[in-house]
């Protein structure tokens, strides 16, 4: 089986699932979250890109940017805000990967999501 339900109940992904989702903001590297996962990081690669489709680090820079989604929808949080909780360095390079994931900038973000509650 495929996709990520098969994933989150998947022993061999599971814990580092839980690792990503739980703490999108740490500073995730293959090798921790293998060792989450209690696996060598080439078997926790393989299995993550075999059941997901994708390989572990895509797929949290994915999870990282849906959160941002979530978070941005709070005005009380600035961007800058949002970048540090997400684990990134500066600014700058979040919106970059915002960008690079959605196609547009986490200000229209912000824009999108007061417009959809007027």
């Amino acid at each position: 089986l495929r996709g990520l339900l098969s994933a989150l109940v998947d022993p061999r992904l599971a814990p580092a699932l839980a690792a990503i989702h739980g703490a999108p903001g740490e500073d995730w590297t293959v090798a921790t979250l293998a060792e989450r996962a209690h696996q060598s990081r080439a078997a926790f690669a393989q299995r993550f890109n075999e059941v997901l489709g994708e390989p572990p680090m895509r797929y949290l820079a994915r999870w990282r940017m849906t959160e941002a989604l979530r978070l941005l929808r709070d005005p009380r949080l600035s961007v800058a805000a949002v970048s540090g909780q997400l684990g990134f360095e500066t600014e700058a390079a979040f919106r970059r990967g915002f960008k690079r994931i959605h196609g547009y900038g986490p200000g229209q973000a912000r824009r999108n999501a007061r417009a959809n509650k007027a």
